[in-house]
């Protein structure tokens, strides 16, 4: 109805009237005066990734930089001097770090900070409950719709940890990110990587952590039904994945880097990707600074030094 309004094509040039002036004024201001930003993805541990050529597209922009211990050692300090760290003037709390993960243990060190951390094992009751409804859905379209709209409107408050069932604005972030498809509601790393993409785009916080994980390998007949809650349809046991987990983490991991550099200015921010069992990271962007080789207490040191 609204493609067919004479008044389509005035409305739209309006539109872009609006948002051009946006986009002119968000141009005009000083690099200097934006908060540096900082997106750091993570490859779990037990991948078969020492013979691989990690992101080679994405290697010719940016330099590789040894370490003196595997990453595994450092993520977990990282995620705790972020989530404790002063904040920069302009920066609220609810932008200041955001931790996506698959597993808990980067959310198990900032307890009791500022920092967002959200874990896909942690929503394991509430992902049960919307495939419950997902898995009722009829063969009509209202029925569609009607499921959507009753999964909209429920409480979760009680299937979400304290954390995130107390804060409205979080609580619906979760919600959001479940139910607006692209994997995030039956695959871990889908969820980490759409759930980052998402941070960027809605809240942009000034430090984020992507940690992927290990998926378990899909099951047959019911892997192919994208909703199917496959412990309740297939009795076969679970079984992790790690090369399947490497082919999507990698490519996942990548999707949250563009995503990054969509929303922030580049001379802003700085993205590092790095693999859990590597003694190396790659650094992307040419204006956070790190020597050829470092060890893990000044790479901490210089990650909050850049974040100001």
């Amino acid at each position: 109805m609204l493609a067919r309004s004479p008044h389509y094509p005035e409305w739209r040039s309006a539109a872009e009237r609006v948002f051009s002036q946006i986009d002119a004024a968000v141009e005009k201001q000083s690099t200097a005066q934006r908060p540096r930003s900082v997106t750091i993805c993570v490859l779990p541990s037990g991948l078969p990734v020492k013979s691989q050529d990690l992101w080679p597209e994405l290697a010719k922009n940016g330099r590789w930089v040894r370490l003196d211990v595997p990453f595994a050692q450092i993520v977990g300090p990282v995620a705790s001097k972020f989530a404790r760290r002063q904040l920069a003037a302009g920066v609220e709390p609810v932008e200041s770090t955001w931790i996506l993960e698959c597993e808990t243990e980067l959310k198990k060190l900032i307890r009791d900070t500022f920092a967002t951390a959200i874990s896909w094992t942690e929503l394991e009751p509430v992902r049960r409950e919307f495939l419950s409804h997902l898995n009722r859905i009829g063969r009509d379209l209202k029925s569609v719709d009607q499921t959507n709209a009753d999964l909209k409107r429920m409480n979760i408050e009680k299937l979400l940890p304290d954390t995130l069932g107390r804060n409205v604005r979080l609580r619906d972030f979760v919600r959001t990110l479940l139910l607006s498809g692209n994997g995030s509601l039956v695959f871990n790393n889908s969820f980490v990587q759409w759930g980052s993409a998402e941070a960027l785009r809605r809240v942009q916080p000034q430090a984020l952590i992507a940690a992927f994980g290990i998926r378990q390998k899909l099951k047959p007949f019911s892997s192919a039904v994208l909703f199917e809650d496959q412990k309740r349809s297939n009795p076969t046991g679970d079984a992790p994945d790690p090369d399947g987990s490497l082919v999507d983490a990698l490519l996942l991991a990548e999707y949250v880097h563009l995503a990054a550099q969509r929303v922030r200015p580049a001379a802003g921010s700085a993205t590092i990707m790095a693999a859990a069992d590597l003694d190396r990271i790659l650094v992307l962007g040419d204006t956070l600074r790190l020597p050829e080789t470092i060890d893990s207490a000044k790479l901490q040191s210089a990650l909050l030094s850049w974040l100001g």
